[in-house]
């Protein structure tokens, strides 16, 4: 049977750097959480749910600030699941660039560690219905939503 690997970037770990310096060199560090069984990556999906289907009741009041005009030296990332033709699946940053026709387009934000095909700063777009988290880092490293990877880092901490 062929193993299933998971991996889930930790949003909180982008505080490890402040948001300017951020923004200018695109560096960050993310911690991942791995499964490596099918029946342990439902049972983390329906672990993560209820996080997921916060971000997603939220999302619509994200995207019209992002549309008007996030504040000053605020970067706005989306959450979603990159797929490889192995089957292989990877959760990461999008930096949001623009959200268009039910669309959100960015660069990806994570370092690829699973999946092939996608690297680091590649263009990428994605349903608004694929989400599974957002968040808005602010200059000072304070940051609004990352429901999941608030969940993820409780239990990473566990």
């Amino acid at each position: 049977m062929k193993q299933v690997a998971w991996l889930f970037a930790l949003g909180a770990a982008l505080c490890a750097a402040p948001a300017a310096a951020r923004a200018q060199t695109h560096t960050h560090e993310d911690r991942g959480v791995r499964v490596d069984s099918h029946q342990d990556r439902e049972e983390l999906r329906r672990m993560m749910q209820p996080y997921v289907d916060s971000a997603r009741a939220t999302w619509p009041a994200v995207r019209q600030r992002f549309q008007a005009g996030m504040g000053p030296k605020q970067q706005l990332f989306a959450v979603t699941r990159l797929h490889d033709m192995a089957g292989h699946e990877e959760q990461v940053f999008i930096g949001v660039e623009r959200i268009a026709d039910g669309r959100v387009h960015g660069r990806i934000y994570s370092q690829i560690e699973l999946v092939d095909g996608f690297t680091y700063g590649q263009q990428h777009d994605f349903a608004e219905a694929d989400l599974v988290d957002w968040l808005v880092m602010r200059e000072d490293g304070g940051m609004e939503g990352n429901f999941v990877g608030r969940f993820l880092q409780g239990l990473e901490q566990q």
